[in-house]
Order: C-alpha cells, then structure tokens, then sequence
C-alpha cells in the first residue's frame, strides 16, 4: 500500500504541476457571446482597455472544450484527414500563451489570413509535413474545397486529460460572434474584476453572466485520480495502523517468550542497545520478506493502472526503495518501544518467574 501511495501521488503531482504548453491560468472563459451581437468588439476592446484585463479573444472554444472536428485533405493527396478544428482571432496567441515553434499566427497585418491556418505539432506530423513553407490544405464542408495556406506551427499543448494523447489541431480564423471569449486577467484580486467584468458585460448584453476559470476546468479532469488517491491514502493510513498493531503484539509476545534469554544475556553482560538490536532483527528480516513478497504485486497493479495515462510517472528505483525504507521504519518504531520496554526489564524478576 506504500508503494501505491508513493505512486499516486507522484502521478497526482505530475499531473497538476506538468505545464500544459500553455497559460491556463488567470483564464476566463466567458460564454453566451453570441447575446452581444454586433456590440462583440465594442464590448471587447472596452474590457481589455482595463489593465485588470490584459488580453481577450474570441474563440469556438477553449481547452479543454475542443470537441469540434472537420475533415481535410493536403495539396497532392487523395487520403482525407479528420482534424481537431478551433476558430479564433488574431488575439488568441497572446490570451492563451501559446508558444510557436516555427512560422507565425494570425496577423491583422495581412488579409490574407481570412484563407490561411495555423497547426499544432501533432498535426503537421499527421499530415506528413516536413516544411510549411508553400503547403496548403482543403478543407471539406465547402464546393468547391476551401484551400488554406498553412503560415505556422503552434507548439504542442495538453488540450484534454493527460489520459489522451495530444491530437492533431488546427486554427481558423473566425468565431468573432458564435463560442466563448477567452479573457486573461492580471494577477490578483479576482473578485474585484469579476465585478467589473459583470458592470462591462451588462453594457452590452442581457444574457445571464455565465463564465468558468479555465484552470478548474482542468482541475475537473483529474477529479477522479484526485478521489482514487484520498482513497489509497485513506487504505494506507488503515493498513499501517493494523500493521503497527500487529507488530507490537508480535514484539510483546516475542519478549515474553525470550524473557530468560534476554535475562541471561544481561547477566553475562549484554547492554540494553545489543538486547534491543537482537529483538529488532529477527522482525526487521522479516518486515523485509514481506516487502519484497508484496512489492511485484504493488509495481504491477500500479502498471497497470498508470497505463490509462497517455503521459505518466514511471515507477522507479527509488519509488520502490523508498517505499521499502519507509515499511522498515513503520516497523522499527512499531516494535522498538515495546523492545525497549522488554530489554530494561529486571533480569532477577524475569529469572526469578522462571
């Protein structure tokens, strides 16, 4: 159970400290935009006019709400390819820190864009690609085929649960009146900008004020590790306190049974340390037994369990050790009190009994 415990939690970890390639933090996702209308930009560029604002920007969605798919097919090819498909607008690199890894995004400087896309790493290895450099691809949906110049390569970011690998993505432009509008805030005093994004939003809008912290809405994703693990450690905690209960009834026992032997030796000289190390031995050995009897059975459970993870911990070495010094001292302090106890008896009483 330690060694479940050791590994859950580092898998916990790993999954709530890894980066996810990009700024979920201080992320708003506002919904119901569609109810500003043609007041969209207007209410925009006020909201980010506001330093508590520092960047905005229209979008179909936002991780992890990337659900809306289409098909395409590059330039010189017959094979189609169902991509992962998000409209966005020129601000969106800079409200959602994406990082690009080679060409560059969305640019109102060129009007070009409006038949232009920017894929994800995931993708330009789906589709083959060695270069971006003069690659189009088709979009279906449209007659004829709506050809789309590829201008960048986003780095690859964790868009869904860490149980799914990253899938190939690609960036339209649009979704300016239909999604959500992704907002970053500044840091700090939160309440006080939601109560200016609701004095804002009510400018331009009587829809209800509906929105989510893009960071809890990943938290969501990991829910259940988050309860399995309270769970192990609750069995865990349970496990050792049955254990410890064991090995101190087993310490009193072996005492009373080695009472003459441990007088004897104390007669003839033994000190109190040398008593102790001879009771803590033959419980030590076997506390170790039954680590290594029970660590395959944990390592391959956890195996197992961890392969539901497109990205994972790999139960190590020191996972192991460290899990196995931590049984041996549970039992050590289990046992040492009562070993103490039972090396400071008085050699003539326990003799004197026999």
């Amino acid at each position: 159970m330690i060694l479940s415990s050791v590994v859950v939690y580092k898998q916990l970890r790993y999954m709530q400290e890894k980066n996810m390639g990009f700024g979920k933090e201080n992320v708003i996702r506002l919904q119901h935009t569609w109810s500003l209308g043609n007041n969209s930009k207007a209410f925009k560029n006020e909201l980010t006019a506001y330093p508590e604002f520092t960047n905005a920007s229209f979008v179909s969605e936002v991780p992890p709400y990337l659900t809306w798919t289409n098909a395409f097919r590059t330039s010189g090819s017959e094979q189609d390819y169902l991509l992962q498909t998000c409209e966005v607008d020129v601000d969106n690199l800079e409200t959602m820190k994406y990082t690009m890894a080679q060409g560059r995004f969305f640019s109102r400087d060129f009007r070009s864009d409006t038949a232009a896309v920017v894929i994800n790493e995931a993708a330009f290895k789906y589709l083959g690609l060695t270069t971006i450099e003069n690659q189009t691809i088709f979009k279906y949906g449209d007659a004829p085929l709506r050809q789309l110049k590829i201008i960048g390569v986003i780095k690859d970011f964790n868009y869904e649960s860490l149980h799914n690998s990253i899938k190939p993505l690609v960036f339209m432009p649009g979704a300016e009146r239909n999604g959500v509008l992704a907002i970053r805030m500044s840091s700090g005093g939160v309440q006080d900008k939601v109560k200016l994004l609701e004095r804002t939003w009510k400018k331009y809008s009587t829809a209800p004020l509906e929105f989510t912290f893009l960071d809890q809405d990943f938290d969501k994703l990991f829910r259940s590790e988050q309860r399995l693990g309270k769970i192990i450690l609750l069995f865990t905690g349970l496990t050792i306190f049955i254990a410890c209960l064991g090995l101190f009834g087993l310490a009193t026992y072996m005492g009373e049974q080695r009472a003459k032997e441990i007088s004897i030796r104390k007669v003839l000289g033994a000190s109190i340390p040398q008593v102790i190390q001879l009771l803590l031995k033959d419980l030590t050995i076997l506390v170790i037994i039954a680590f290594f009897i029970a660590a395959p059975v944990g390592i391959y459970v956890m195996h197992q369990w961890l392969q539901g993870f497109a990205y994972r911990v790999a139960i190590d070495g020191w996972a192991i050790l460290f899990a196995g010094l931590v049984s041996v001292f549970i039992a050590l302090l289990s046992i040492g009190f009562q070993s103490m106890r039972a090396a400071r008896e008085n050699p003539v009483k326990a003799l004197k009994s026999e």
